[in-house]
């Protein structure tokens, strides 16, 4: 008798996977059976979720809080007056100083431009380069605490007819709060500037009461000089010197030491003991 010939399985009736069918051989025949789960195998098995045409729910946002500012526009201060401005700041009140780059501080009070001047020191300042001129303006913290040592006293950065930056030190007049008294000048730093650009310029008190200076690199492009990273030469830093304290060794805070410098460095200078201050 011939053998009868092997019967393919059918596939499954459902897309459930099931197990592998279980084959056994007989001595006239080819016997495919498959098995069906039971009860307990069913049990087992994970449903199948059911298709839908619904999108997937978005996740839940927080809610986006409004800005307290609407909007934001400029309004004119002064729309003439001023040349070449540099710098703003104030003095404690209402009145804005502005820097004119050729040497001149003008006071803005109620949106008006004072015909005098705050201080007009275009006698010494230096600005035939587009980098240079007076460029930095910082009232001492006491400038206006009536009686104390530093009442009225204020600090401004100027590149010289020499383009040396100077940082030095002026008091207003006695008898007019609007006006600044040129003859009480004394210079507590100055810095030889090899290129008439990249000269720095800003001054600014600390909330530690130190004065903070930024002399620039000293010019020309791509730092050539390498000031940045020379510690011998107070290009490409940010200086902190006590004003208020004079060096060891001087008489008062207009003494000469160290290169015609005014002031002391404070406690915590990582480079006091190395070469620069």
């Amino acid at each position: 008798m011939e053998p009868a010939a092997s019967v393919e399985p059918s596939p499954p009736a459902t897309a459930s996977p099931l197990p592998a069918p279980i084959i056994t051989r007989q001595a006239t025949a080819t016997v495919v059976a498959t098995a069906v789960p039971t009860e307990a195998l069913l049990a087992t098995m994970e449903p199948t979720a059911p298709a839908t045409d619904e999108p997937t729910a978005e996740p839940t946002l927080a809610p986006v809080i409004a800005s307290p500012v609407s909007e934001i526009a400029l309004e004119p201060i002064v729309t003439g007056g001023l040349q070449q401005i540099t710098f703003l700041t104030h003095a404690f009140d209402d009145r804005l100083f502005v820097l004119e780059q050729a040497g001149r501080i003008r006071i803005v009070e109620n949106g008006q431009v004072l015909t005098q001047p705050f201080l007009d020191i275009t006698d010494r300042v230096g600005a035939s380069a587009s980098e240079q001129g007076l460029l930095g303006l910082a009232f001492h913290p006491d400038y206006a605490t009536l009686g104390a040592a530093n009442e009225g006293v204020f600090f401004v950065n100027y590149t010289d007819k020499n383009g040396t930056t100077r940082i030095v030190r002026y008091s207003v007049s006695n008898d007019d709060p609007n006006v600044a008294d040129p003859a009480s000048e004394i210079v507590y730093l100055s810095q030889e500037q090899p290129y008439p650009n990249h000269n720095g310029g800003s001054l600014a008190f600390g909330p530690d009461g130190y004065l903070y200076a930024g002399l620039g690199d000293g010019g020309s492009a791509n730092d050539p000089l390498r000031a940045g990273q020379d510690l011998s030469t107070l290009l490409g830093k940010i200086l902190r010197i006590d004003v208020d304290t004079p060096a060891t060794g001087s008489t008062g805070p207009d003494c000469t030491i160290a290169g015609g410098t005014n002031y002391s460095i404070p406690a915590g200078n990582a480079f006091t003991n190395g070469s620069g201050n």
